[in-house]
């Protein structure tokens, strides 16, 4: 099955979705609602608070989660989640674009079934350094798989 993701504006007025497609966000969604026993994510972004806090209800049900992400995030994300933190703390009077989404990770935190996990290789003088994830993988109890390039962000689900 092919899942894709196309906001309106991608085809134009008139065009194969005109009024977008989200075939992707639905096969996770639906996937992550059925888990049994496990999912793992591996992806760049994880910020899509719909779709993070299904995550959490998977978790309560006692599903093992495992997320991979990238240790070091791009400059964007962390600037991000500088903002939320500034709006928690009053210093922001307007919730910047991806408080939610933060709010939801947060929530994911007092998961014991939620592992986050980043990838470290060993920089050959004793220590180690962070090793970029760039994949976009999700497999739901060994029957279930996505592979492409969305990540899970709303850019990739409903913007683009």
């Amino acid at each position: 099955q092919v899942l894709i993701s196309a906001g309106p504006a991608m085809f134009g007025v008139g065009g194969w979705f005109e009024d977008g497609e989200a075939s992707i966000i639905s096969g996770y969604m639906r996937a992550v609602e059925r888990a049994q026993s496990s999912i793992f994510i591996e992806n760049q972004h994880f910020f899509y608070a719909p779709l993070l806090r299904c995550i959490r209800g998977a978790c309560f049900r006692g599903v093992q989660v495992l997320c991979l992400l990238p240790g070091q995030p791009l400059g964007p994300v962390r600037h991000a989640k500088t903002q939320s933190e500034a709006h928690i703390a009053g210093e922001l009077v307007e919730a910047p674009r991806y408080h939610e989404d933060w709010l939801a990770l947060a929530e994911l935190g007092g998961c014991e079934e939620f592992t986050l996990a980043f990838v470290a290789a060993n920089d050959g003088q004793g220590g180690y350094r962070h090793v970029y994830v760039h994949s976009k993988v999700c497999v739901v109890d060994a029957e279930w798989m996505t592979s492409g390039s969305a990540n899970i962000v709303d850019l990739s689900f409903d913007k683009d």
